[in-house]
């Protein structure tokens, strides 16, 4: 895999004239530490699935590539995201359900945070759309080069799921047994180191800085962490995120040919 494993080369509509943004060479330099070893070389951006142009980019630099897609419930998705943004700081406002109803003004380029530099990834109902996703993954690429996982058996059954894709790449397995979890729900504990930390990110990035080479910063982010529980939501609210999904998760349940009624269930 590339280091990092996300760099959202393709996905160049979700990543605007940001510096740092990878040029070709860049991008071919991450994967450096390929050789004759390697049987199957790779990365995995979650942007390439709802981005409307990274599909095309990765056929034209190599139309045999092969796509892995894990599909997880809609609103399971859209907390996960807004808990990943809010952690990273992507997102300043830490309540889930006041973070949805700001969608429209969002659109409108209101209350952007500071630290945000793709807004359309704030737009939670349309960026968790993955009927839609698949669906045009589907229309571009051969059902061959395309590998669909679920992210409920992927936890309940990590070593089938991790053979099956390993048969998928061609590549014989290694016999792991141990699958570390690396994401769990985490929260900052000081919103103010927190902050500090986002703006000396921002200054690099807008230097055109990679890294300080000393790894202080991503040692102090590590230790500002600790694991936290989701609040669930209001009863209300997630009747209303359901009616908001429905029409998506048929769309899922028709291109996979899998029952995703449980889905839509509290």
């Amino acid at each position: 895999m590339s280091e990092p494993k996300e760099p959202r080369y393709f996905a160049s509509d979700l990543v605007p004239g940001r510096a740092g943004a990878l040029s070709r060479s860049a991008y071919l330099k991450l994967f450096s530490k390929a050789d004759e070893r390697h049987l199957a070389v790779g990365e995995a951006s979650p942007t390439y699935l709802p981005s409307a142009v990274a599909i095309p980019n990765i056929l034209q630099f190599n139309p045999k590539a092969k796509f892995i897609v894990i599909l997880r419930p809609q609103i399971e998705m859209a907390r996960s995201l807004h808990a990943r943004f809010y952690h990273d700081g992507r997102e300043d406002v830490p309540d889930f359900e006041q973070a949805w109803r700001l969608q429209d003004a969002r659109r409108r380029g209101q209350h952007i945070p500071k630290f945000c530099y793709e807004p359309k990834e704030l737009f939670y109902g349309e960026f968790c759309k993955l009927g839609e996703q698949l669906e045009r993954l589907h229309q571009q690429v051969h059902k061959d080069l395309l590998l669909v996982i679920f992210s409920n058996e992927l936890r309940a059954q990590t070593r089938v799921v991790y053979d099956r894709v390993l048969d998928f790449l061609n590549v014989p397995s290694d016999g792991r047994q141990h699958f570390p979890i690396y994401e769990e729900n985490r929260r900052r504990r000081s919103e103010a180191l927190k902050l500090g930390l986002l703006t000396i990110d921002k200054l690099k990035i807008g230097l055109g800085i990679k890294s300080f080479g000393l790894g202080i910063a991503t040692a102090l982010s590590n230790l500002n962490e600790k694991k936290e529980p989701r609040i669930p939501l209001r009863p209300e609210f997630y009747a209303e995120l359901v009616e908001h999904f429905r029409s998506d998760v048929d769309k899922l349940s028709e291109l996979t040919g899998r029952d995703l009624s449980d889905w839509l269930r509290p």
